[in-house]
């Protein structure tokens, strides 16, 4: 196994091993399929150093884009 590795270029025969054993047990399907939950996104917090003026501009651009967003989903 390791005169195999050297021939591929691999530095240890290692990863060779682990894809022979996943060869084993998955054939040629070569994605793993992930077992599980899947993961919660992040959330953002909010600025807290951010002023009632700039928290009105930012919610009112954020109004606008969702206003032509929602406009733009109807001519579909």
């Amino acid at each position: 196994m390791c005169s195999v590795a050297v021939d591929v270029g691999l530095t240890s025969y290692s990863p060779l091993r682990k894809w022979i054993r996943n060869y084993k047990e998955n054939g040629y399907n070569i994605f793993e399929r992930k077992r599980g939950r899947p993961t919660m996104p992040k959330v953002i917090k909010e600025k807290s150093n951010e002023t009632d003026k700039e928290k009105i501009k930012r919610l009112e651009e954020e109004n606008l884009y969702l206003k032509a967003e929602l406009e733009y989903s109807k001519m579909l």
